[in-house]
């Protein structure tokens, strides 16, 4: 259609579709996959940018100690991947145990949202911690759980808070 039209037209509209283009790769480099106007947690793709989360999920994991942990799956940061990148972590469920374990990804990834979930019941919470042989349970500040959640968390007997930093909590399973 370009080359239909007279020069003059031709050369700007050419350098309006390249301006164009321009500002949209600019924009998407910049804003959805990079740094500017980045709020930890929030805003589009927040879950592949693990390094924006708050200083105090920075200081909280610092004294997460090694052992097997799960966190919220749901989170729109995957702190179950940024545990497993820590020596001596294992992670129980999510997106990076997807396919890749002896565990179908379903029935695992659906439990441990139960596990989240402040309408499960204590006991079934405490089954699948026993079952799973969890030792912690994170839970982000970046992402904080509700507050139904976090009083069931602080209700159960056999979870005991270890470290708190603003929102986030992180609890020793204790069980018999």
């Amino acid at each position: 259609g370009l080359q239909c039209m007279p020069v003059m037209r031709r050369r700007i509209l050419y350098t309006a579709i390249l301006s164009c283009g321009a500002v949209s790769i600019g924009v998407g480099a910049l804003w959805f996959q990079g740094p500017w106007g980045r709020t930890p947690g929030q805003g589009p793709f927040a879950y592949l940018h693990y390094a924006h989360m708050t200083r105090r999920d920075a200081a909280l994991l610092e004294r997460l100690p090694q052992g097997t942990a799960i966190a919220p799956p749901w989170s729109p940061i995957a702190f179950g991947e940024i545990i497993a990148q820590r020596e001596g972590m294992q992670v129980v469920g999510g997106p990076g145990a997807m396919n890749l374990g002896d565990q179908p990804f379903g029935p695992l990834q659906t439990a441990l949202n139960a596990f989240f979930d402040a309408a499960t019941p204590d006991a079934d919470r405490r089954a699948f911690a026993r079952a799973w042989c969890v030792e912690y349970v994170y839970c982000p500040d970046t992402c904080p759980i509700g507050r139904d959640l976090l009083d069931a968390f602080l209700a159960a007997p056999w979870l005991k808070q270890l470290a708190r930093s603003g929102q986030g909590r992180i609890f020793m399973v204790v069980l018999d």
